[in-house]
């Protein structure tokens, strides 16, 4: 049916002597001009306040940069000192545990020397009260044995013995018994 191309259109619309491009010399010393004035006006009411505007934002976004860096940096600082703070506190604590240990070593190695001290006075004593017992079980059976056989032997040699003699062979009995 009916196909129009963009020319056709054009001619349609405009009228068929007008062009699209059909320059008029006032149209566009108006344009010009109209263009200036708005240049200007737009220069002292829109331009002043709009690259103020940016200025503020461009240093309110420059303040915000400098603050996280001083942010960040404040914050590596406060994590380098706590990383300090937790060597040191895992170097106090191993020292800490070693002292323990040898703490304990001490105690241990003290605790048995005097429980072998205990043990070896108390062996002492106990020596010393067996010897005591056997001397003094020794001493009581050599003096029954004397009393024993100086009543027997008085009853056997009661007559024939003078009392010194009686005593010189109860003297020589003795150092019998005693060696």
């Amino acid at each position: 049916m009916f196909a129009l191309n963009g020319a056709a259109i054009g001619t349609l619309l405009l009228g068929a002597q007008e062009s699209l491009v059909d320059v008029q010399g006032w149209t566009m010393i108006w344009t010009f001009v109209w263009f200036v004035v708005l240049l200007v006006v737009l220069g002292r009411f829109a331009w002043k306040p709009l690259v103020s505007a940016l200025e503020s934002r461009e240093q309110g976004i420059r303040d915000s940069i400098d603050e996280a860096n001083r942010a960040r940096e404040e914050a590596q600082a406060l994590l380098a000192d706590h990383k300090k703070k937790l060597e040191d506190a895992d170097q106090e604590v191993k020292r800490l545990l070693e002292e323990g240990r040898q703490q304990a070593a001490t105690v241990k190695e003290q605790i048995i020397e005097e429980a072998r001290s205990q043990a070896k006075s108390t062996v002492e004593r106990a020596t010393r009260e067996i010897d005591l017992a056997r001397d003094e079980a020794l001493q009581s059976i050599r003096q029954e044995a004397v009393d024993l056989s100086v009543a027997l032997a008085s009853k056997v040699i009661r007559k024939s013995l003078s009392p010194k003699d009686h005593e010189e062979l109860i003297r020589e009995s003795m150092k019998e018994l005693e060696l």
